[in-house]
């Protein structure tokens, strides 16, 4: 599902603002907090910022060695909640001491309100590779594998679906779209009306993200596919994950897609 041209205009203020800082204009920082509601919560890295009091305090620690900055967001996914928008692009940094820092890569995900006919956020987290825990080789794995698995169709595998489930815990929920999948039976389900239309499938899997909770992690490529109707096209997608430990294996137990086609 595109994003509408409202959160599209949103999301371009929000890193347009975030990139001012407070010599370039007095009032940046609050310019920053007025695009949050009251009690929005902020999630750096390793560090919560909590209400516009936080939200101030990240500002200024943020800016407080940073000459300049500039985001470019490479693309803004929404799903069937359209309050939630996923985000992610690379940044650029022009430190006071004359140092820089180009190209580094982010993942963003908001959930958005409307306060008095405007949008404003209210939750927002980012994931930095500079910030964030580095992803454990077993989450990278498992994630690998997931995209692995996604793309073997019953063609060529007879059990294609079911090793697709059993990287999921028995009782995970799937969000694709508008649509809800819970539990081994719903994967399932899931995945047999996904292989209904297409031949192939494959996914480039361009970053993994994982923040200060060791269990959530987020991930950003592109997917193209093949059409039973010998038609093709190609995909950009985002998703979030929540994985879990189990009888020391490492399964999915959440699963968010975020997925833009050129028809939407």
């Amino acid at each position: 599902m595109a994003a509408s041209p409202q959160i599209q205009a949103f999301i371009t203020k929000l890193y347009a603002v975030s990139d001012v800082g407070p010599e370039a204009k007095a009032t940046s920082h609050d310019d920053y907090a007025d695009l949050f509601t009251p009690d929005a919560v902020l999630i750096m890295g390793q560090n919560t910022f909590e209400y516009r009091a936080g939200i101030l305090a990240f500002r200024a620690a943020g800016w407080s060695k940073v000459a300049k900055r500039k985001h470019v967001c490479q693309g803004i996914y929404t799903n069937g909640k359209p309050n939630e928008v996923m985000t992610y692009g690379t940044l650029d940094y022009g430190n006071k001491d004359g140092s820089s820092t180009l190209g580094i890569s982010w993942s963003g995900r908001l959930e958005l309100v409307e306060v008095e006919g405007e949008l404003k956020i209210a939750f927002y987290q980012v994931w930095i590779p500079i910030l964030a825990m580095t992803v454990p080789p077993e989450a990278q794995s498992l994630i690998a594998k997931l995209f692995a698995a996604s793309d073997i169709g019953p063609a060529a595998s007879a059990s294609s679906h079911g090793d697709y489930a059993d990287l999921f815990t028995p009782d995970a929920t799937v969000v694709m779209g508008q649509n809800t999948f819970e539990h081994r039976a719903g994967i399932l389900a899931l995945r047999e009306a996904a292989w209904a239309t297409i031949t192939t499938r494959h996914h480039v899997c361009e970053g993994v993200f994982v923040s200060d909770r060791p269990d959530q992690y987020m991930a950003h490529g592109s997917v193209e596919y093949g059409y039973k109707d010998g038609t093709r096209t190609l995909g950009h997608w985002a998703v979030r994950l929540v994985l879990v430990d189990l009888a020391g294996e490492l399964k999915i137990a959440y699963y968010r897609v975020w997925l833009t086609l050129p028809k939407d």
